[in-house]
């Protein structure tokens, strides 16, 4: 599994969204691909899959050094708004071994967001991921 594998899905995310990255869930959370300018370290996703575990919206998840307010936290699914700017915001969902997400900004819909984010856990689900 190659960053150059897994690019092709950064384009599939990133058509409703700002920015996308794609983590792989092996214990440190491996970054498989991401667009440019994101900034999604190890930690955070770490810190976000625990945060969807819990199920708890009191956690205020941070990716890429932006803290988001959440509005919606399953165990496989996280929708929030930027902390202080709600046309900012995220799309999360965690398939079996993958961490999808989806970054989005002014021009860009959290529904157009979350469509796109879906459609590629979806099909890596499908797949066996």
């Amino acid at each position: 599994m190659t960053n150059n594998t897994w690019q092709a899905y950064i384009q599939n995310i990133t058509t409703g969204n700002d920015k996308g990255a794609l983590f792989l869930i092996d214990g440190q959370c491996t970054k498989l691909a991401e667009s440019d300018g994101s900034n999604i370290t190890q930690e955070e996703v770490i810190q976000l899959v625990q945060i969807m575990q819990s199920r708890s919206k009191d956690n205020l998840p941070v990716l890429g050094g932006i803290e988001y307010w959440t509005i919606k936290v399953e165990p496989d699914e996280l929708l929030a708004t930027k902390r202080y700017n709600k046309q900012h915001g995220l799309s999360v969902r965690k398939t079996a071994r993958m961490v999808v997400i989806g970054t989005y900004g002014e021009g860009h819909q959290p529904g157009t967001s979350q469509n796109a984010v879906c459609k590629v856990a979806d099909y890596l689900i499908e797949n066996g991921f």
